[in-house]
Parts: structure tokens; C-alpha cells; sequence
């Protein structure tokens, strides 16, 4: 069981999946829209939402037991985004 993150960004919001490469069904979504998270988190910056959505992930793959995940690099232009991603799955021996 392979797993690919996918990120998708908007002037305000990101939107995480993974995607299970087997069954091509996804597995996890979280994103900043949320009614819940706007509350809880509104004074957040950018890059500090990314990490909180960031850090859902790794506890995802923590329960799973998965220790890679694949990134889609191509579609990911955002890079101070890209350096806070494997800055954190590099802390949690995840590999890339």
C-alpha cells in the first residue's frame, strides 16, 4: 500500500488528500474550510495552517503504520509550503 498527499492551495485555504495508490480511493482530507477550523484557528498565518494540517497527516500515517508517502511535486508550486512539509515528515521519520 503506497500513499500519495496531495495539496491544493487557494488565496486562503489548503486542502490536503491522501490517496491510496492501490485502490485509487482517498483516504484522508482535511482542509482550512471548515466552519470548525476558521473558529478555532482565524489568526493563524498561512504557513502555521499548513503545519497543523501537516502534523493531521502525520498522525494519519502514524495510526497506519506508514512510514512513506509519495508527493506530487509537480503540482505543488508552493514552496515555502513544501519546506515546512518534509521538515516535519523528516522530524517523524517518515520518508519522502
Amino acid at each position: 500500500m503506497n500513499y500519495k498527499l496531495i495539496i491544493f492551495k487557494s488565496n486562503k485555504h489548503f486542502y490536503l488528500q491522501i490517496i491510496d495508490l492501490d485502490t485509487k480511493y482517498i483516504v484522508f482530507n482535511k482542509s482550512t474550510v471548515s466552519n470548525k477550523f476558521k473558529k478555532k484557528y482565524k489568526k493563524l498565518t498561512m504557513s502555521e495552517k499548513a503545519k497543523l494540517l501537516i502534523k493531521k497527516v502525520i498522525i494519519f500515517l502514524n495510526i497506519k503504520k506508514k512510514k512513506n508517502i509519495i508527493i506530487n511535486y509537480k503540482k505543488n508550486k508552493y514552496l515555502g509550503i513544501n519546506k515546512i512539509i518534509f521538515n516535519l515528515l523528516k522530524i517523524n521519520n517518515i520518508q519522502i
